[in-house]
Formats: structure tokens, sequence, C-alpha cells
């Protein structure tokens, strides 16, 4: 196995990617509700409300899994770091890494 990337950031395309992986979706079963936003190659797809709440939805659960979770989750991206940064439904920036 290649060494571990310093710092992952872990972004919309990676979240969409990770939900693809069933070994991911059985340890984060909540990315189940972005399988549907990794069909096709995204060239003539915007990102709507509905999807932009999905993705937020899930990096926010990420940023709030237990330590042992978030430990599996650096493991599965192969980082040392992880930095999770998402909108809340107030407006606020949330960023976390770990």
């Amino acid at each position: 196995m290649p060494a571990p990337h310093k710092l992952v950031v872990v972004g919309d395309e990676l979240l969409i990617k990770l939900a693809g992986k069933p070994i991911v979706v059985a340890e984060f079963p909540f990315l189940e509700s972005l399988k549907a936003l990794g069909k096709g190659c995204g060239c003539k797809r915007k990102r709507g409300g509905n999807e932009a709440t999905k993705i937020a939805a899930a990096k926010q659960a990420l940023a709030q899994l237990p330590e042992a979770k978030k430990n599996i989750l650096k493991k599965m991206v192969n980082a040392e770091k992880v930095r999770i940064s998402y909108q809340t439904s107030s407006g606020n920036t949330f960023k976390t890494e770990f």
C-alpha cells in the first residue's frame, strides 16, 4: 500500500466517488443517498439545491462521527488527516480536520 497522504480534503466529488463503493457505504450507510449523484459523467449536470443539501448533510455526518469511525474513514481514503468543510442550514460555514 502506498504511503498515506498527509491531508485529504473531502469535497463533493470525493464524497460521490466514495458513495459508489459498497465497502464504504457498508461502513457509512448515510452515503447511500449520494449514489444517484454519481451516475453519468456529470458534464451536463449542475448541482441543484437538493443535491447540495444531500452533500452538506453527508459532510456534516462525517464530521460528527465518533473517533473510531473517523479512523476508519482515514484508512479508506489513505490519509493521515482529513479536512471537511460544509455550509450549515443557517448559512454558516463549518470546517473540521481530524
